[in-house]
């Protein structure tokens, strides 16, 4: 088995507390500049290369290649079954991760999501299918993550000329205001 880590230093506490739980696990950080991000001392190796190319290289060699262990199947399974009940109560009720799955699903291409902290974000997170196409998909992290969701998605159109969507929801929005 084998950790690809890319980026900072995880913050959900049930991933760091598997991750922990599997510390023997050959871990190696990809990183563009080469920097060492490793507070916990999970890395085993840091890998110089930009994360797009490394993870379109190896998905390019992996692409013909079957699954040869059962837990990859059973993966890929349960995953597909996971979508296929999503689906499905999407068609029977109007729920906020259903919502979410939408907004992403009807996003055109090349097009800017900027999500608000909380709900949003977290909501595309967990019922988005994943889209084979290009978009990009921004938010404010951190305690104060809230404070200026609007703004932070109209400098996001300025400084790129390119299209935003914003994903707010009631309580992020009243306080931009």
């Amino acid at each position: 088995d084998l950790v690809l880590h890319f980026g900072a230093a995880p913050l959900s506490k049930n991933l760091n507390a598997y991750l922990t739980a599997h510390l023997g696990t050959r871990t190696i950080m990809i990183s563009a500049h080469g920097v060492w991000s490793d507070a916990p001392h999970r890395v085993n190796d840091v890998l110089i290369a930009d994360p797009v190319q490394f993870c379109h290289q190896i998905a390019e060699r992996l692409r013909d290649r079957p699954p040869t262990s059962s837990w990859v199947r059973q993966l890929h399974t349960l995953e597909l079954q996971t979508w296929d009940l999503l689906a499905a109560r999407e068609k029977l009720t109007l729920f906020e991760g259903g919502v979410a799955a939408q907004f992403i699903r009807l996003t055109p291409p090349n097009v800017i999501v900027y999500a608000a902290s909380s709900s949003a974000v977290r909501h595309i997170d967990q019922f988005a299918r994943p889209r084979s196409d290009s978009f990009k998909i921004f938010a404010n992290r951190g305690l104060s993550g809230i404070d200026g969701t609007i703004a932070s998605a109209i400098g996001a159109s300025e400084g790129s000329r390119e299209r935003v969507t914003l994903m707010i929801g009631d309580i992020a929005f009243l306080h931009d205001l």
